[in-house]
């Protein structure tokens, strides 16, 4: 491809990253001064937590949107690269947007456009370099990662970097997800073995990464480690010896641990892969459950639509807020639109783009990853994805009228992030009430408000706002329900407990405290001489254990499998109030 401009990307060398840390920000140097910054960018974007929260990627829009103003009035152009590819991808983002009308919620779904609008400027960042010069940028990865692991190291022994490090003993980094945290690891392993390596400090920054790969306890991760040292053994006989010592010398870390009989759970972890398939079967029954849902809803739910409808369409006892498949995830998101148009870029840009070498193998491990976890969530992680495809040619534009217009739309869009940064990062810190009054429509602060409520008028108040955005929030109909029941508005009460259970029908105690207000109800109607309504109440009462063996019916084989087991069974007591209900009605017909 012809060079353009006055960046002159350098030739491949086998200079480690530290090489490359110390030439990028410390050798003085104007003509190199944009992909400087753009590194600086790929250094510290990790540290914000992986980009997973909202804040951060309304941060990162900030900075982005900062950036590209920069680069247009330094360079007096603008760089697009208009083709299949990009416009897809420009689709697949912004069907965060247009899914909005038609969401579950569509107040977190604006959230989820704030987060996932972000790409496209990271885009048109990318889209402003040569390919060679993103490449060169990629030597920021296993820097990083380097650092992580040494960081979360020192962690396990300073009680305050672990709260934010390490998970469960497990190291998860910056990310503070160690599955997440593997992967990235892993990604700066490939970038290492693809330069060669054959200086020892070259050696030791691997052994580094392989190291707190296996200490993040990531057993997916583990599994893909293995290939990647088969792959480089057989394919490349100037790394055999290498992999070979990196495989040999973490198997004789993890048989160390387990010799030396320490209950360490990130090595116990490991050692369960076959022992213990629960995550793995977890993984598949998420996707069992989730296709379903988006058969049912092909136009996508919205951002956490997934989270909220869940309880429809589970059949095991899991909650979790994204379901860890990167297809599935955007499909339910953004649509079955969305979904095809990442799939054709994927296919389009490896098959038949100008992908390197280096950008196939992070493009296939990032996949691989990302189909048994929720990868996709961390925008660092969506950047590194963007890298690696394959955008070709740029054409340059140079209109003033043009670059202006540009530069304005920017600068509304720092103002839109900038706001969401300070409402979201209120709500990050716990001022929820700051970020309430800035952020009306958000449901999950609706819902920490609703369960910290210590009034019948506070509940009654937090419940209708859930409830008039979003109709699937379990809590919000039972707090509905405790108030109609103070009220001895009976009727009501069943008719909002009904609904609590259908949106969260794994819950014995949802059962229970309806068969508990129940029989308050019978008392009440009872003590009046009313025996009609204590009928009626006494049957729904007894239909209660109906409803729990349908739930077990409803229960996969999946959901038999892993961890978290049913418990629909109620108690001796209540068995047997049921059962002296039942003998009742016999004697009152």
């Amino acid at each position: 491809m012809k060079k353009t401009g006055k960046y002159k990307p350098q030739s491949k060398t086998n200079r480690s990253p530290l090489h490359f840390f110390r030439d990028t920000f410390l050798t003085i140097n104007s003509n190199s001064l944009e992909l400087r910054i753009f590194s600086l960018m790929l250094f510290l974007f990790p540290f914000l937590l992986g980009l997973f929260f909202e804040f951060t990627a309304a941060f990162t829009g900030i900075v982005l949107s900062f950036f590209i103003c920069f680069l247009i009035i330094r360079k007096k152009t603008l760089r697009l690269a208009l083709n299949f590819n990009s416009i897809l991808l420009l689709l697949v983002f912004f069907s965060y947007l247009l899914v909005i009308p038609w969401s579950v919620d569509w107040g977190m779904s604006l959230i989820g456009w704030v987060k996932f609008s972000v790409p496209i400027l990271f885009m048109l960042v990318v889209m402003q370099f040569e390919e060679a010069e993103i490449q060169k940028s990629y030597a920021m990865i296993p820097l990083v990662g380097i650092i992580m692991v040494i960081l979360s190291g020192i962690a396990y022994f300073i009680p305050f970097l672990a709260n934010i490090l390490i998970d469960a003993g497990r190291l998860g980094g910056f990310f503070q997800y160690p599955n997440t945290f593997a992967l990235f690891l892993m990604i700066g392993m490939l970038i290492l073995l693809e330069n060669k390596p054959s200086e020892p400090g070259t050696m030791i920054q691997l052994v580094i990464l392989t190291l707190g790969i296996i200490l993040t306890g990531s057993r997916i991760s583990l599994v893909m480690l293995v290939i990647v040292f088969l792959f480089y053994a057989l394919s490349n006989k100037a790394l055999r010896k290498t992999v070979l010592l990196l495989a040999g010398g973490s198997l004789l870390v993890v048989s160390l641990f387990l010799i030396s009989g320490l209950d360490f759970n990130t090595i116990n972890r490991l050692t369960e892969i076959l022992t213990n398939p629960s995550t793995l079967l977890g993984r598949f029954l998420y996707a069992r459950d989730g296709l379903l849902m988006l058969l049912e809803n092909p136009l996508g739910v919205g951002y956490l639509g997934y989270y909220y409808l869940q309880p429809q369409f589970q059949t095991g006892v899991y909650t979790v807020k994204f379901i860890h498949n990167t297809l599935l995830q955007l499909g339910l998101d953004a649509g079955i639109t969305a979904l095809l148009a990442f799939i054709a870029v994927c296919f389009n840009s490896f098959f038949h783009g100008q992908m390197k070498r280096l950008d196939k193998l992070i493009f296939i491990v990032i996949l691989a990853h990302s189909f048994l976890d929720m990868d996709f969530q961390y925008l660092v992680i969506v950047f590194i994805f963007i890298m690696t495809l394959s955008f070709g040619e740029r054409k340059s534009y140079f209109n003033r009228k043009w670059l202006g217009l540009t530069i304005s739309i920017l600068v509304i869009l720092t103002g839109f992030y900038t706001y969401f940064l300070i409402a979201l990062g209120n709500d990050y810190l716990g001022k929820q009430n700051t970020a309430y009054q800035m952020m009306p429509f958000d449901t999950e602060i609706k819902i920490y408000a609703l369960s910290q409520a210590g009034t019948t008028e506070a509940v009654t108040y937090w419940a209708d706002s859930i409830l008039s955005s979003n109709q699937t929030i379990a809590l919000a109909y039972k707090g509905k329900a405790m108030v109609a029941a103070e009220e001895k508005n009976y009727e009501e009460m069943v008719l909002y407990m009904e609904q609590a259970i259908n949106w969260n029908p794994y819950d014995l105690g949802d059962y229970q405290f309806l068969l508990a207000k129940l029989s308050e109800t019978m008392t009440y109607y009872n003590a009046q001489g009313d025996l009609a309504n204590v009928q009626k109440y006494a049957e729904i009462a007894l239909d209660i254990p109906n409803q729990l063996d349908a739930m077990k019916t409803r229960t996969s084989w999946l959901g038999t499998k892993i961890t978290d087991q049913p418990e629909l069974e109620l108690s001796d007591t209540e068995k047997q109030y049921l059962k002296q209900l039942q003998e009742y009605l016999e004697a009152f017909n």
